[in-house]
C-alpha cells in the first residue's frame, strides 16, 4: 500500500523508444471531481432565495413609499407649516391690507404646501385696484405677494351720473372717495364705455385716455394754467372734443387739435362778453360781435373749432334771470 501511495506521489519516469525520459504526473479522478462539484450545488435553496428576493423588492419599495407619505403628512401637517404670515409689497398700505385679508380668506385652514398659488394669484388680480400679482411660498410659514397697483388717471362720469376713477386702461378702480390725489379733484371726463367691453371699445377708451392726458398737459402748462378753469370734458368723440367751463358755465367745442389756443380764445370770448367789449369780440372774429356784446342772456355755447370765426349761443331769458338772481335756480350745480 505504501508503495502504491509513493508511486502516486512521485513523478513516474518513462523511457520512450528512443531512450528519452519523460516525467508523467498522475491524472486526477474525473469521477471524484464531478462528485465534489455535485455536492456543492443546492438547486432548491437557490431558487427559493431568488423567489424571496423578487417578492421582497417591491414590498420594500411599497413600505418605503408608505413611510415617506406618512412622514410628509406628519411634517407638513405640523404647526411649523401652517400659514402665519402674508407679506404684500408694491402697493399702498390700504391696498396691502385688502390683499392680505383676501388671501387669508381664500386660504382658510389649507396647509401651506397644498395652497394653489395660481388660484390665489387670480383671486388677488380680481381686486379692481390690482393690475398684476406674483405669489410665492416662503417656507416654513409665509406667503409673499408682489403686486402692481393700478393708478388713477381719470375721474369719469358714468351714465348713471356717478363718478368713478379709471386707470390708464380705462378700468374702473373705485368711486370718488377711494382715491385722493395731491392736486385735488381734476376735471371730470365722460364718454367712456361701460359694462363688458369689446376690443374695439377698449381701444377707443385708451384713445380717450390719451386725449385726456394731452389736454391735462396742455392746459396745465405755465404760465397761465387753465386746467382748474375746466369743469368737464366730453370725450364721446375723441377726435371732436367738447369742454365745459366753470365760469361762465358754457359748453366749448374745441374739435380735435390746437386745444390750448382754442380754449384760451373761448375764455377770452367769455370774458369780453361779460364786459360787453365788442372790440375784443371783433378781433377774435366772433360772428355779429356788436350784438353778442350787448346780449343780456348768458352765453351757453362757444364754438372755437372753426378756422374762420367763433360762433356763440346764448341761453334763454330764464337763464339770464338765474344769473342775476342765483336763488331762482331750480337745478343743483354739478358736484365732483
Amino acid at each position: 500500500m505504501r508503495a502504491i501511495l509513493e508511486g502516486n506521489a512521485v513523478r513516474s519516469k518513462i523511457r520512450d523508444s528512443r531512450g528519452r525520459t519523460q516525467n508523467v504526473r498522475p491524472r486526477a479522478s474525473r469521477r471524484l471531481g464531478k462528485g465534489r462539484r455535485g455536492r456543492g450545488r443546492l438547486p432548491g435553496v437557490s431558487a427559493l432565495l431568488a423567489g424571496i428576493i423578487r417578492f421582497a423588492q417591491p414590498l420594500m419599495g411599497l413600505i418605503a413609499l408608505i413611510i415617506i407619505i406618512v412622514a410628509y403628512n406628519k411634517v407638513t401637517g405640523s404647526e411649523l407649516f401652517q400659514l402665519h404670515h402674508v407679506e404684500v409689497t408694491g402697493v399702498s398700505p390700504d391696498l396691502q391690507l385688502e390683499v392680505e385679508q383676501s388671501v387669508r380668506k381664500a386660504i382658510g385652514s389649507t396647509r401651506l404646501l397644498e395652497i394653489d398659488l395660481g388660484g390665489i394669484r387670480q383671486k388677488i388680480e380680481s381686486i379692481p385696484r390690482v393690475r398684476s400679482a406674483w405669489v410665492m411660498r416662503a417656507l416654513p410659514d409665509s406667503i409673499r405677494i408682489e403686486a402692481v397697483e393700478r393708478q388713477a388717471i381719470v375721474l369719469a362720469r358714468r351714465h348713471s351720473g356717478d363718478l368713478a376713477w379709471l386707470d390708464s386702461d380705462a378700468v374702473e378702480i373705485g368711486d370718488l372717495t377711494s382715491v385722493k390725489l395731491p392736486s385735488g379733484i381734476p376735471p371730470v371726463a365722460k364718454g367712456f364705455s361701460e359694462g363688458a367691453r369689446t376690443q374695439l371699445a377698449i381701444a377707443d377708451d385708451r384713445e380717450r385716455i390719451s386725449v385726456y392726458k394731452q389736454l391735462e398737459e396742455e392746459f396745465s402748462r405755465e404760465p397761465g394754467s387753465i386746467w382748474s378753469l375746466i369743469d368737464e370734458i366730453d370725450l364721446s368723440l375723441p377726435k371732436d372734443v367738447d369742454i365745459h367751463l366753470i365760469r361762465p358755465p358754457a359748453l366749448v367745442h374745441l374739435g380735435g387739435r390746437e386745444f390750448r389756443n382754442r380754449a384760451e380764445n373761448a375764455l377770452k370770448t367769455a370774458d369780453a362778453i361779460g364786459r360787453h367789449d365788442a372790440a375784443v369780440l371783433s378781433r377774435l372774429r366772433v360772428q355779429d360781435a356788436e350784438a353778442a356784446a350787448h346780449n343780456q342772456n348768458p352765453v351757453s355755447f362757444i364754438d372755437v373749432a372753426r378756422s374762420d370765426s367763433i360762433v356763440l349761443g346764448f341761453a334763454g331769458p330764464e337763464a339770464a334771470k338765474e344769473r342775476q338772481d342765483p336763488q331762482l335756480k331750480t337745478t343743483p350745480s354739478k358736484k365732483h
